[in-house]
């Protein structure tokens, strides 16, 4: 039987058709392979950058034209954060567990960007078109304004769910894995950075092209920005993924499941069985909870406690520019702790020093500079968590595939996303109990000291305690894998 193998070491087992059929991969076969890999290290940052267009337009306008375009009340876009939150607790799992056993007649992957992707800037362009085509009825679009959206949301599980499972076949490589997460952290703060500035700009041209007509205006902004949008998942997909050593890899895991016959239900009940699938989730989630904090209560923070609301501006900036800078030092502070969990787990430990400092510091008094730094200090390591966070989810789902015999990549890979998703949905609730009128300032400054410094606790206590993984068994399972091996054929305890 001969194994093949793919760059950063990913080992094969033989194509499986039936009987156990051996296929040899040929040395130019992997050049290309080879090639690809690092063809994707430059396109994972560049399509953050070019999907940045459109994420940034519609953070920054999508609320305005739902409350004062199509005169929705302002508890609709609570609701609608209500169920997206449904939608990526239900939809994202179920159709990670779909994406693990179904594929095209000859690909795995690459289509579902596309597809979903389309859907997704498509519904957004709609949204914003409707009101400049039946100007005279907007209020009434409304409804359809809000369908449209629950759509979209939808389609974007279809389009970033398969993606991530994609995750373990790109590299096994830990270093790879890291290099890859921090450009896909970089291309992300870039995108936004740079659009921020250009998004407004754009929508000032396009309306006086308009003749002063902004409903125009907004239409013509966004054709142009989901296309630019729309073009970092088609790049992505066509020239990274398709045809591609993950596709090929991809489609014999997907087969080798069919002849397994294991069912959607029986693969849902394993995931609830996976401890590093937990602690992961449990830390990053808790983790990205006092994150959205931050940015979604900068605002407040500078009106009420340190009253310079335009100061705010600052802020952000400083947090933002600080995490794109931590993720840069991520593989030097590899280098010192030499394992990715210790790397993840000690880089932490930083930012919890700098949480606390924050906390028994922080007073409306204080100098703007030295909060800006101790911010700034904050940031810095959450940033270069980013180093690790994707590699140890990946890590995750090989842990689930070779617990079970189940290959299970998007399933698990989907709670990234989720974790994400429940951090940005649990802010308004703490927000609720802490920010009462006759106490508004003090809840506020309890959200922005002791509330993170708890959470970030709590954080690393996850990681170090339930996440039960490290380099070396991660080695060990890629080993295991690569032999055909589960856990019930292993000599590694788990």
């Amino acid at each position: 039987m001969t194994e093949q193998e793919i760059p950063g070491g990913n080992e094969l087992p033989p194509e499986e058709s039936g009987g156990e059929q051996a296929t040899e991969i040929t040395g130019q076969q992997e050049i290309e392979d080879a090639k690809r890999l690092k063809r994707l290290k430059v396109i994972t940052p560049a399509r953050g950058v070019l999907e940045g267009s459109s994420t940034t337009y519609e953070g920054s306008y999508l609320n305005y034209f739902l409350t004062d375009i199509y005169k929705l009340p302002v508890a609709f876009t609570g609701v609608l954060s209500i169920v997206g939150l449904l939608i990526s607790w239900v939809f994202a799992p179920l159709f990670g567990a779909f994406s693990d056993k179904f594929k095209f007649k000859n690909s795995k992957f690459w289509p579902w960007p596309i597809i979903g992707g389309t859907i997704t800037h498509i519904g957004y362009i709609i949204i914003m078109a409707l009101p400049a085509i039946f100007s005279g009825n907007v209020a009434m679009l409304g409804p359809v304004a809000f369908s449209i959206i629950l759509l979209v949301r939808l389609s974007g599980q279809v389009s970033s769910v398969p993606m991530s499972g994609m995750a373990p076949l790109i590299t096994k490589s830990p270093l790879d894995r890291q290099f890859l997460a921090q450009g896909q952290k970089i291309g992300h703060e870039a995108g936004k950075a740079i659009w921020g500035y250009l998004v407004p700009l754009c929508l000032i041209g396009f309306t006086a092209l308009a003749g002063g007509d902004r409903n125009r205006g907004f239409v013509f902004t966004a054709i142009l920005l989901h296309c630019i949008g729309w073009t970092g998942l088609a790049v992505y997909s066509l020239f990274g993924i398709k045809g591609s050593y993950i596709e090929r890899e991809g489609m014999r895991q997907t087969e080798k499941q069919k002849q397994a016959r294991v069912s959607i239900v029986q693969t849902m009940k394993v995931l609830f069985t996976n401890r590093p699938v937990l602690g992961m989730f449990l830390f990053f989630m808790l983790h990205k909870v006092y994150f959205f904090i931050y940015v979604i209560y900068g605002v407040s923070l500078y009106d009420h406690i340190f009253d310079q609301p335009g100061a705010v501006g600052y802020f952000l900036t400083t947090i933002s520019v600080a995490a794109v800078i931590g993720v840069f030092f991520g593989r030097l502070w590899t280098k010192i702790f030499k394992e990715s969990k210790r790397s993840c787990a000690m880089a932490m430990v930083a930012h919890i020093i700098f949480t606390a400092l924050i906390a028994v510091t922080f007073s409306e008094t204080m100098p703007m500079l030295l909060f800006l730094a101790l911010f700034a200090g904050s940031s810095f390591f959450m940033g270069m968590l980013e180093t690790w966070v994707t590699p140890l989810f990946t890590a995750c789902a090989e842990y689930g595939n070779w617990k079970t015999g189940v290959t299970m990549n998007a399933l698990v890979m989907s709670t990234s996303a989720l974790s994400i998703t429940t951090g940005n949905a649990l802010p308004p609730v703490i927000a609720t109990v802490l920010l009462r009128p006759e106490s508004y300032n003090q809840g506020l400054t309890t959200m922005f000291t002791w509330v993170p410094l708890v959470l970030s606790i709590a954080s690393l206590m996850s990681l170090l305690f339930i996440y039960n993984l490290n380099d070396n068994k991660i080695k060990k399972i890629q080993e295991d894998l690569a032999a055909g091996k589960t856990r019930a054929t292993s000599d590694l305890v788990l």
